[in-house]
């Protein structure tokens, strides 16, 4: 998220991306003033071809605690008199004083109000929508537990810490291919968290078990694009002995609550958002439902550290 984006910029920036097919949509977008050659701060920079030119759409935020004045709107137009701006867009989630609307009708400028008119939202997200349950998940995996087919035609499971001496991985013909750690943490970054285990936790989980084996199974070598069958050698022989299969074991923590909505109508799309503060983890929700019947959502998490598991 750019530095000086708020989540009011945010809603309306996914808004616009929910909406604006075949555009650019760009937050805090640095266009060059014709004047003076400097970069100035856009909120929100839309860019689109039309009939073979470039038309931008340029929208200014403010999420003040009063009606925006004739003031904003004169700033607002004297700002993009001289950027490559081809229609201005303000949006005020406390609305437009009466004469800062006429003055901007009057420059060609569009007000915007999300807020303002709840009788006109018609949208089962605006309606039905009323709230949501947060959840994030921090996984530190452990130790990697593997099942090895050795020579006798046994399995044996072995298990390898992740830590300074954590053990080398080999294809078939000996060629250092990863190591145990490197290998737990590309699987668990790959997990896809639509999946029964983080729908249904609760808060409670300690621990998680992650069978990597499938992961393991569709590696390929970035040149050959062949398979690689992993194996590990064995301490004493050197022999090498393949990975029948692979389960990651580790500690999990999971924060789970419920954001309540808000509501609101931006140019006919109908839109419920809201943010939780999950012990640090700030989740951001946005749903849209668009004139024509489409849904859209999109999740944002800020972590109050930067893990390398989520």
């Amino acid at each position: 998220m750019p530095q000086r984006t708020n989540l009011f910029q945010e809603l309306i920036l996914i808004i616009h991306e929910h909406t604006s097919e075949n555009a650019t949509v760009t937050e805090s977008a640095m266009p060059i003033c014709r004047i003076t050659g400097n970069a100035r701060e856009v909120d929100i920079y839309i860019q689109q071809q039309v009939a073979g030119h470039e038309v931008v759409v340029s929208v200014e935020c403010r999420d003040y605690n009063k009606p925006q004045s004739v003031e904003f709107v004169d700033a607002m137009w004297g700002k993009h008199a001289s950027l490559p701006t081809d229609k201005l867009i303000l949006v005020s989630s406390k609305g437009f004083s009466k004469e800062a609307k006429l003055r901007a009708e009057g420059l060609g400028i569009r007000t915007i109000s999300p807020y303002d008119k709840p009788d006109s939202w018609r949208t089962e997200i605006a309606n039905d929508l009323r709230s949501v349950w947060a959840k994030t998940f921090r996984t530190s995996p452990k130790q990697l537990v593997l099942t090895l087919d050795w020579p006798d035609g046994a399995e044996k499971n072995v298990s390898s810490l992740v830590g300074d001496g954590s053990p080398l991985l080999y294809d078939a013909d000996g060629v250092v291919r990863t190591n145990a750690a490197d290998l737990m943490s590309t699987a668990v970054s790959s997990i896809d968290p639509n999946n029964d285990a983080f729908r249904d936790a609760l808060g409670h989980e300690q621990t998680f078990e992650l069978d990597c084996t499938e992961f393991l199974s569709r590696a390929t070598d970035t040149i050959t694009c062949k398979p690689i069958d992993f194996h590990i050698k064995e301490a004493d022989s050197g022999t090498l002995i393949r990975i029948a299969s692979a389960v990651v074991k580790g500690s999990l923590e999971v924060r789970v609550g419920e954001m309540t909505l808000k509501h609101g109508d931006f140019e006919g799309t109908g839109f419920a958002h809201g943010s939780s503060d999950l012990e640090g983890d700030t989740v951001f929700f946005v749903a849209t439902q668009a004139p024509n019947g489409g849904r859209r959502t999109k999740v944002r998490v800020d972590w109050r550290d930067a893990p390398a598991e989520r």
